[in-house]
């Protein structure tokens, strides 16, 4: 009987161990899902529907009427080394509009609170996945350097 209990024990902690190892390497994934690291930079992506926003925020980029299916694209870049915020770069975003088109935009410089950050609003009419392409240009660098995230938009 004893023999018993130690073995269900077992079982009940291995059990629990299997649990937690799964749910930390899910967690981990999920994060890796909005960052990406290129040529010594941390690219950040984040992404939020337009209703959440602000209306004192709702013009920080050109003015819009924002729709019901707009999202603000925002992405944060950090050097890899240093963990400084890079803020002298370009960065263009490609994102399907649907399943025949593509728009691309460039995301504007923001700052808030004194933080640098890019963003852009995009409209996203189908909930689904998204490849969201974000494009990198600095001016000490040659080239460009290329990040993919993908965003899954949840339904209305």
């Amino acid at each position: 009987m004893f023999k018993n209990l130690i073995s269900i024990g077992l079982i009940i902690i291995g059990g629990i161990t299997v649990v937690l190892f799964i749910s930390t390497h899910l967690a981990m994934a999920a994060d890796s899902e909005r960052h990406k690291r290129v040529n010594g930079m941390d690219v950040y992506l984040g992404v939020i529907p337009s209703q959440l926003i602000s209306r004192n925020h709702s013009n920080m980029h050109a003015p819009r009427a924002l729709g019901y299916h707009e999202y603000h694209v925002i992405v944060a870049l950090f050097d890899s080394k240093t963990g400084s915020r890079i803020t002298d770069a370009t960065v263009r975003v490609n994102l399907p509009a649907s399943a025949l088109t593509e728009t691309s935009e460039v995301l504007e410089i923001m700052q808030t609170n004194g933080v640098i950050s890019y963003g852009n609003f995009f409209r996203m009419t189908v909930p689904g996945k998204y490849r969201i392409k974000v494009m990198i240009e600095r001016p000490e660098m040659n080239g460009t350097d290329t990040v993919y995230f993908i965003y899954q938009r949840p339904r209305d």
